[in-house]
């Protein structure tokens, strides 16, 4: 009898998923959070697709921009067809299959994850073909994400949405003295 992975199989596809480290807990490294201010939000992955054909989500950290196939997005599994916890600037990738199972029809969806826990699409694709049509779009995603600290970053122009006391309070939650003389 086989033994149940975290994703539900057992068999051939747990000796391959055992060759990758499942981690855990979020890193600097990944998506451009810093340890402590990962904030997350409650978002609903869709399903592509039919539900009883392969469909997964992936949070994407990384590409490997020598492959051409699905192995090139490096991240971590989530379920689709629910609500699932993800960190906010994320990329997610979900893909999904429809039609016949000798003759399935894949269909792939880029988004982002905004912190107000909707989606904003991204890229799609249809057929084989999949990955290689997203890659790119994929890497441009990831390296628009700052890997700086919050406080580090320059000023932009969505800090005018914040009233004078928000960020007040802001600089004095960071250690700094301000007087308003």
């Amino acid at each position: 009898m086989h033994s149940i992975n975290q994703y539900g199989t057992g068999g051939v596809l747990d000796r391959e998923l055992s060759r990758f480290p499942i981690v855990d807990t979020w890193t600097s490294e990944r998506a451009g959070t810093v340890p402590g201010m990962e904030v997350t939000v409650p978002v609903d992955v869709p399903l592509i697709g039919d539900e009883r054909h392969k469909n997964w989500a992936k949070i994407i950290y990384s590409v490997d921009e020598s492959k051409d196939s699905g192995w090139a997005f490096e991240g971590d599994f989530i379920a689709v067809g629910g609500i699932q916890d993800v960190p906010a600037g994320s990329v997610l990738i979900v893909y999904g299959e429809k039609g016949s199972r000798a003759n399935p029809q894949i269909a792939v969806q880029v988004f982002t994850v905004n912190a107000d826990a909707t989606l904003s699409p991204e890229a799609s694709a249809r057929g084989r073909a999949w990955a290689r049509t997203v890659r790119d779009r994929v890497s441009e995603l990831l390296s628009e994400a700052s890997n700086e600290p919050p406080g580090r970053q320059d000023w932009a122009p969505e800090l005018l949405l914040y009233n004078d006391a928000a960020l007040l309070e802001e600089l004095r939650r960071r250690g700094h003295q301000v007087d308003l003389r």
